[in-house]
């Protein structure tokens, strides 16, 4: 495409911060039902920020926030959702 340039790959850990707050806004019960397509995208964000690892090491990036960043994520979903 013209006028594209690829950015350079760095890790924001904001993301990982608005995500976290707003999973933390979610009230749910033993009794609540939440729709399958929430849980498997919210489930897979954490893997998919491990993906990303190297890429952001090649990068120069801050890796060890990344890996707490999904750990904190991983830790909030199993509160949230329970464990896989």
């Amino acid at each position: 495409m013209a006028g594209c340039r690829r950015s350079r790959l760095s890790y924001e850990a904001g993301g990982a911060e608005r995500f976290e707050a707003l999973l933390r806004l979610i009230a749910v019960s033993e009794a609540t039902t939440l729709p399958r397509r929430f849980v498997s995208l919210t489930w897979i964000v954490p893997s998919f920020m491990e993906w990303q690892i190297e890429r952001v090491l090649e990068k120069g990036g801050d890796v060890e926030a990344l890996k707490q960043d999904i750990t904190k994520l991983r830790n909030v979903l199993n509160d949230l959702l329970g464990a896989p």
